[in-house]
């Protein structure tokens, strides 16, 4: 997801790759598979999302971990 063009943006989560630790501490904030977020800005550290009304920020490394599909 290196494009800017997905800003303001509805995805929705495909797949969080990595182990099943990361996909606990995800859970909580409404980032798994099915989910919807929208991608609000992208920056050098990382990315800001919405989901289920709440933002969130995630570093470049753990958001590289989320597929996502239109």
């Amino acid at each position: 997801m290196a494009n800017s063009s997905i800003n303001n943006k509805s995805l929705k989560i495909v797949e969080v790759k990595g182990d099943l630790s990361l996909l606990q501490k995800l859970t909580p904030f409404g980032i798994y598979p099915g989910a919807e977020i929208k991608v609000l800005s992208r920056g050098r550290r990382g990315v800001l999302v919405e989901v289920n009304n709440s933002i969130v920020f995630l570093d470049n490394k753990i958001f590289s971990k989320i597929y996502c599909r239109d």
